[in-house]
């Protein structure tokens, strides 16, 4: 999963999910993750929304048109067109983004940093009747394994964020993928 290899990279965000999620946990008896915990998880859900802006699962998606489209700026776009967005470079557009948007930082998912931005500023699942129909699972699901990872492990790595190259692909891939260390955490950190 990139988002722990993210964490690795950036070990004051990682600080910072778990001490949500020990947050979350410190008052209950047991360390079953429940759909409610889930809603709780604010600074998780920036970080994941911020993984999936950096690193678009599928940077690449076509489109036909369905009817002729008419842009802002007066080009016309003919109904049956095969039209490709790139969500990779889209979500990395300074104009959008800012002008460190190829950083990764889950402050750009602060409300106060969403104010204004077109609602296709962020498309990691596609937008529309044809979006991604299990995004709602791939979230909760990634949101459950990571803060149970978090919670009982850390972890490091010696690769640095700015030597992430990527390779051209239908889904996200690295050249050199990181080596991540996994470290146990303390099992009485919430008593």
């Amino acid at each position: 999963m990139y988002i722990l290899m993210l964490l690795a990279m950036f070990p004051q965000y990682q600080d910072k999910v778990f001490d949500e999620v020990c947050s979350i946990y410190s008052s209950k008896d047991d360390n079953e993750v429940t759909y409610s915990d889930t809603q709780q998880m604010i600074y998780l859900d920036m970080v994941i929304n911020e993984t999936m802006r950096v690193m678009a699962p599928v940077p690449l998606v076509a489109r036909q048109t369905e009817q002729e489209v008419r842009l802002s700026n007066g080009v016309i776009i003919p109904k049956g067109l095969q039209v490709a967005i790139d969500i990779f470079n889209m979500h990395r557009r300074t104009d959008i983004w800012g002008h460190e948007a190829h950083i990764f930082n889950p402050d750009n998912f602060l409300p106060s940093n969403l104010d204004g931005k077109h609602p296709y500023a962020f498309i990691p699942f596609t937008k529309g009747i044809r979006n991604c129909i299990g995004w709602r699972y791939a979230l909760l699901s990634t949101k459950v394994t990571i803060a149970r990872l978090i919670l009982n492990y850390r972890f490091s790595t010696t690769f640095e964020y700015q030597n992430l190259h990527f390779v051209e692909d239908i889904t996200i891939k690295l050249k050199e993928t990181p080596l991540l260390r996994i470290h146990e955490r303390n099992k009485n950190i919430l008593k």
